[in-house]
């Protein structure tokens, strides 16, 4: 989970650039991607900004806003961090999948013999 996921964060993330530890240990992790990005209002809406953004999304990366609302300068516009409690929100959820995932592995490793045969009683 990366929050506030600046817009620099999203571009190196989407041109998978590993300058850094972050961004060394985004390429090395299989874990699920929740990214919660903050910033103004009018890098949000850059077209590179949601280039990058379709790029995270279409590799798997879940995105918990940005929300609407007051920002740091004090312009009103999207681009504020989303709250709390939808970030631990998102990222239960992609927990809880990755769960599923892994439980479902397992089992499909494994192999199981199954007999039936009717039951016959005397009248």
């Amino acid at each position: 989970m990366v929050a506030p996921a600046t817009a620099d964060f999203l571009a190196r993330a989407a041109t998978g650039r590993a300058d850094d530890a972050l961004g060394a240990l985004l390429l090395a992790s299989r874990a699920p991607l929740v990214v919660a990005p903050a910033m103004e209002h009018h890098m949000w809406a850059h077209p590179a900004t949601q280039a990058n953004v379709e790029t995270l999304r279409t590799r798997g990366a879940q995105l918990v806003g940005p929300d609407a609302g007051p920002l740091a300068s004090g312009a009103l516009g999207v681009g504020r961090l989303a709250e709390v409690a939808a970030i631990l929100a998102a990222v239960r959820l992609g927990l809880e999948a990755r769960r599923r995932r892994s439980l479902a592995r397992a089992l499909d490793r494994r192999r199981a013999l199954t007999a039936a045969a009717a039951a016959r009683y005397p009248s």
